[in-house]
């Protein structure tokens, strides 16, 4: 998934001068900041802790109910919740307001996972829905619900930039409104690919090929993957290293599936989601260092060691992909370095907030 665009220009400049390797100004250390190191290590933490478990039960190797497998999926939605709400709301005196779908996110994906939930609970053990159990294509309602509401409010954010009667566009202009037309454009090819899959699924679409859903999702990561490099530095390897796991977890679900070569039906769900996994355990792994740098830079009261600071620079380095590249993975953000800083500037300047999201 892609990451959404709304924001302003002081967080992408900012980022950007991360990207180009400028050092970052200095931030005082506070237990905020620590907590909020805390809640990403949490938040990390539950979506590896979901994707694990699932290919595990997928796999046959545990029991787990599904009901108690998603449980990780939304204690990750409340921490998320819990980050976001914590962030000053829009001024009133300003025009920036937060994106509609940006509101409905959460609400529709919790709706979907427990409508998900129930039909699975209600399949037997043959793979068949026991009667009185809903159906498939009601389970997928907020979702698509969710992809028409992010597609029509990126088009209308899209037509909000353009220039009024008489006045005449500029390149700037035309850069400040790429972006919202390219996740516009991921999202069409997204919703057309979920409606097919749930087609499939259900049936009523049995010559549609497994490889032909993937080029769908495909050409929306190319959408995707365009927006990630337009609000960081094209230079930077994170976008394009990120989304080679994706590809090859996708590449081998679809081998399995449509069993092509004919010994790919064999291959262990685990290992179609090793790729996933690595990517989450690297992720947890910076959140971790973040937490204890944070952590240790409090506990020195602010006075931290050259050799410290050496170290953490080279470890900022090595883990720099996954923070410029994360936004192809989320679509909540837990780096409160530009999102939370950038709010209370906003907020400070009585410019308002105007809330990141994730398409």
């Amino acid at each position: 998934m892609a990451r959404g665009v709304t924001g302003d220009a002081a967080g992408s400049s900012a980022a950007d001068e991360r990207g180009r390797g400028e050092a970052a100004p200095p931030q005082s250390a506070t237990w905020q900041r620590v907590r909020r190191a805390g809640q990403g290590v949490a938040a990390h933490a539950l979506l590896l802790c979901f994707t694990a478990l699932l290919a595990l039960k997928l796999d046959g190797v545990l029991s787990l109910s599904w009901w108690a497998l998603f449980i990780p999926v939304w204690l990750f939605h409340a921490v998320a919740a819990r980050c976001l709400f914590s962030l000053p709301a829009p001024s009133p005196e300003s025009c920036q307001r937060v994106p509609f779908h940006s509101i409905v996110a959460t609400p529709l994906l919790v709706a979907f996972e427990l409508l998900l939930c129930v039909y699975l609970e209600g399949l037997n053990h043959n793979g068949h829905v026991e009667p009185f159990i809903i159906d498939l294509k009601l389970v997928f309602l907020p979702l698509l619900a969710l992809e028409i509401i992010t597609l029509v409010d990126n088009f209308r954010m899209c037509g909000a930039l353009m220039p009024g009667h008489g006045e005449t566009i500029t390149e700037e202009a035309i850069w400040e409104r790429l972006p919202y037309f390219w996740v516009a454009i991921s999202m069409v090819f997204l919703l057309a690919a979920t409606s097919l899959m749930l087609l499939k699924l259900c049936g009523d679409a049995v010559t549609l090929g497994w490889w032909d859903l993937f080029i769908n999702f495909g050409i929306s990561q190319c959408f995707a993957f365009l927006v990630c490099i337009r609000w960081s530095n094209p230079m930077v390897i994170g976008g394009p290293v990120l989304i080679i796991p994706i590809v090859v977890f996708q590449v081998l679900l679809c081998m399995r599936l449509e069993g092509t070569p004919s010994n790919a039906r064999f291959i262990p769900i685990r290992a179609i989601f090793l790729p996933i996994i690595l990517l989450q355990v690297a992720a947890v792994s910076f959140a971790v260092w973040r937490l204890f740098s944070r952590l240790l830079t409090k506990l020195k009261d602010g006075t931290i060691s050259q050799a410290h600071i050496s170290v953490s620079s080279k470890v900022d380095e090595l883990f720099m992909m996954i923070q410029c590249g994360s936004r192809l993975l989320h679509w909540w953000s837990i780096d409160e370095d530009s999102k939370e800083e950038q709010a209370h500037l906003c907020y400070a300047n009585n410019i308002g907030y105007p809330f990141q999201n994730f398409v």
